[in-house]
């Protein structure tokens, strides 16, 4: 991830876009949750359509967020928006997310 911070992105066309970022907190992800609903104006002003939150099973304080952004860009300037860095610390993460920006290639049957 950028040195700042983030957990971008998917638009809802077949060329839907996911980016994941996995981190670790102090918090159970649970808690974590509610400053993630607390920052969800700022990536909805970034251009997010929303995104997945999912903890670890073998490890309650580890978490895969996935949002989705109108935009590659926009999922990048969302990760160097200097709040971004402020709400992940008061969530309690614990190390650098890795932050991907993927761009869906296909989507393949079961």
């Amino acid at each position: 991830m950028p040195p700042d911070l983030a957990c971008p992105e998917r638009t809802k066309s077949t060329a839907a876009r996911r980016s994941p970022c996995r981190s670790a907190t102090e918090e159970p992800v649970t808690q974590t949750r509610l400053l993630f609903d607390a920052h969800a104006d700022n990536r909805k002003s970034h251009g997010s359509n929303g995104g997945l939150l999912f903890r670890n099973a073998d490890n309650p304080n580890e978490f895969l967020a996935v949002f989705t952004f109108d935009s590659v860009a926009h999922a990048r300037e969302f990760t160097q928006d200097p709040s971004l860095r402020e709400a992940m610390s008061k969530a309690g993460v614990i190390d650098r997310p890795d932050v991907y920006f993927p761009e869906q290639v296909e989507q393949v049957p079961v």
